[in-house]
């Protein structure tokens, strides 16, 4: 089974046993578990097979891990969006749950803390967000009086004002 490329523009950094995967294409950053960590900077390496991959996991994490763990990884990196789409790739596991592909994983041994998983951000979300600084707050900022806000109105209930 062929396994596809890493998109092109993903700055890795790890942290701990994770690894923070910045995309300077969709502005987007993802935290990645260490077995998907792993997955995607052996990915990005060379072609790799499911098997070499499953064995090199098994190597690094000392616990064994299987085609199906290997798969999830791909999987989750792909719904993450961190993969070439244009390769001819792993085919997806919608034809089983996520809980069925872990309970598929722990009979055969595999740690739940190995089971695959990525979160996303967007950070231009989180600097929108920044913009409410400064001694003149812009409207829909939170406040806490008139003085706070440019347009000198600071209203709403306590403990939730804005500026007008």
């Amino acid at each position: 089974m062929k396994l596809p490329k890493v998109k092109a523009g993903l700055l890795t950094h790890h942290l701990d046993n994770q690894v923070v995967a910045y995309d300077t294409t969709d502005d987007r950053v993802h935290l990645l578990d260490s077995t998907t960590g792993t997955v995607l900077n052996l990915l990005s390496e060379k072609e790799w097979s499911a098997d070499s991959i499953a064995a090199e996991l098994k190597a690094r994490t000392g616990v064994e891990a299987t085609d199906d763990l290997v798969v999830l990884s791909v999987d989750e990196l792909r719904k993450a969006e961190l993969l070439e789409t244009d390769a001819v790739a792993v085919p997806p596991l919608s034809d089983i749950s996520r809980r069925e592909a872990a309970r598929r994983l722990a009979v055969a041994g595999i740690a739940a803390v190995l089971v695959p998983a990525v979160m996303s951000f967007s950070p231009s979300a989180a600097s929108a967000q920044s913009a409410c600084t400064g001694p003149s707050l812009p409207s829909g900022c939170p406040c806490s009086g008139n003085g706070n806000c440019a347009s000198n109105d600071c209203t709403g209930p306590v403990g939730s004002k804005t500026c007008a």
